[in-house]
């Protein structure tokens, strides 16, 4: 198994989660 590429893969997973909640905050007060 390649741990660098789940690594890599949880840190995009973590990052895409705080982009959509940073999106739907703005949304919601929109």
């Amino acid at each position: 198994m390649d741990w660098t590429l789940l690594l890599d893969l949880d840190t995009v997973q973590r990052a895409l989660k705080l982009m959509y909640c940073n999106v739907g905050m703005l949304l919601s007060r929109g």
